[in-house]
């Protein structure tokens, strides 16, 4: 189970180790030239998901947010669910602690994301998660994270990790509110 995890998770992190080429890799064509960061050349594809429990409730999570219910996303959630998500210097621990982090961080942000590789396993599921971002005024899509997913024996997550990546200085979310902007400018 976790040999499929890992294979799943070296072909997800090649794009880290390759730059100043393009490559085909899941969700589409990346081009890593002058940023160092791994952007696609057009609109990602969703990736496949797994005939497994754990990815289909991942496609759901990814679902919710793009349809901006964070209010729905910790129905996801056991109630003594962990969440851990560097990139907002978050660990969530607890039901009331997850539907403070999606109500109040992710989704006054609207991302628009997509699930460009799924890779499951038991109560496992992997994401690999583009998001469609603002740079230089381009309309870019960036992928900025790997999820992980745990299901828990009552059929909700019991934990969520994200091992995201930095992203370029003045990137950001496209659909980010301008009163927003000055606080994510600053955690960069």
């Amino acid at each position: 189970m976790k040999q499929y995890l890992l294979r799943g998770l070296g072909l997800m992190m090649v794009t880290a180790a390759c730059s100043a080429q393009t490559l085909m890799l899941p969700g589409g064509t990346h081009y890593d030239g002058k940023s160092g960061f791994t952007i696609y050349a057009g609109q990602p594809v969703e990736g496949d998901i797994p005939d497994t429990e754990s990815c289909r409730m991942t496609a759901r999570y990814m679902e919710l947010v793009n349809s901006q219910k964070a209010e729905q996303v910790a129905d996801l959630f056991a109630d003594d669910a962990f969440v851990f998500e560097p990139a907002h210097e978050t660990a969530a621990n607890g039901r009331e602690a997850i539907d403070a982090f999606f109500s109040r961080t992710i989704g006054p942000m609207s991302p628009k994301v997509t699930g460009v590789s799924y890779v499951g396993s038991g109560s496992d599921c992997v994401v690999a998660i583009a998001l469609e971002t603002r740079w230089n005024d381009e309309l870019q899509y960036t992928l900025v994270s790997l999820d992980l997913f745990t299901l828990g024996e009552d059929g909700r997550f019991s934990r969520m990790i994200a091992f995201t990546r930095s992203m370029p200085q003045g990137m950001l979310p496209s659909s980010i509110p301008p009163e927003m902007v000055p606080l994510l400018k600053s955690r960069q």
